[in-house]
Formats: structure tokens, sequence, C-alpha cells
């Protein structure tokens, strides 16, 4: 939404000034960690949701373990890939956002992944698949917080309405979606 992203703003002199003074207003204190909180806080830098690794190992294991397969139609920042990895799945991820398509793809290079892909694919416009021994695990774009597709417009739909693309277009065994509230 035409904010910086956390990176940027610490590369920022002004930013870095103008947030570590609201730290120090209202915390007292201002240490690097508290400038980064307060990016977000303040909505400064606003940073953008991020599903850990050891959170998607944890779901997997615990709902999703007998599934060969992990199906995720929004990909993001690879937490629920690594998250796969670590359990051993196949994982399939799916993403409108090209640089975080192209970001997975180096984590799958790197660490030599070869039961992994990720698809630049906008779930809109995407085919009915149906897989085998698979399970979707997702966590659909957050109403009003994230918004990705081709001219970065903003695309308002409800967690359910994502939800129901997901269903109509990925066909599995089972289902795990995540969401905000």
């Amino acid at each position: 939404k035409n904010k910086p992203s956390p990176i940027e703003a610490w590369e920022n002199k002004d930013l870095i000034y103008k947030c570590a003074l609201n730290r120090l207003k209202y915390m007292g204190h201002c240490k690097p960690s508290d400038i980064l909180q307060g990016f977000n806080v303040t909505k400064l830098a606003p940073k953008i949701s991020v599903f850990k690794p050891e959170l998607s190992a944890k779901m997997i294991k615990k709902y999703l373990n007998n599934y060969g397969t992990i199906i995720d139609p929004f990909s993001g920042f690879s937490g629920r890939l690594l998250g796969s990895y670590n359990c051993g799945k196949e994982y399939i991820g799916y993403d409108i956002n090209e640089k975080h398509i192209q970001e997975s793809k180096e984590i799958i290079d790197y660490k030599q992944i070869k039961n992994s892909a990720v698809y630049i694919e906008d779930l809109i416009t995407a085919p009915i698949r149906t897989y085998e021994n698979s399970a979707l695990f997702t966590c659909p774009p957050y109403g009003g917080k994230e918004h990705w597709n081709k001219d970065n417009d903003e695309i308002e739909k409800t967690c359910d309405e994502w939800i129901d693309l997901c269903l109509e277009k990925h066909k599995c065994s089972k289902y795990l979606f995540v969401v905000d509230e």
C-alpha cells in the first residue's frame, strides 16, 4: 500500500530517525529491534505476514502426516515450503507474486530440495487440478492486508471467498486453512 518494506525503511535515515523518536517517546528506550517493531506499529513500514517453518512442520505432523504432497496456492515467503521439506513431504506451491516465487526457487536450489516446486499463478485464473494423496495447506490473503495481482490493484475477497476458490481449483484429499481471525 505504497509503504516501504522494513528493509527499505532501514536504509532511510529520515524514517529511522522518525521511528527512533517515536520509540523513545512511547517506550523510553530505542534499540534496533525497537525501531524494527516501530516501523510496523507506526505503519511507517508495515511488515508482511510470515508463516514460520517450525509452525508449518508442527501442523503438518499433527494434521497432514498421512499425505505425501502438500499443495499451497498462497506459498508466500516459503514457510510452508520449508515446513514440508522438514517433514519429508513433496511441496507444490503457487503464488501470484513473482518475487516470492523467485526467492522460493532460490531456497529450493540452495537447500537442494528435490521434491518441491513453485509456480507463478493467480488463483482466480488458475485451472482446476486434482492431486492424489495430497493435502492443501495454506494461509489465504488477509482482507485489506495483502494485495498481489498482476497490476497490484486491490482485489478484496473475504477469507471465505479465498477458501471457496481453493476448494474449487484444487481437489485434494484434505484441507488445512490457517486464517487471521
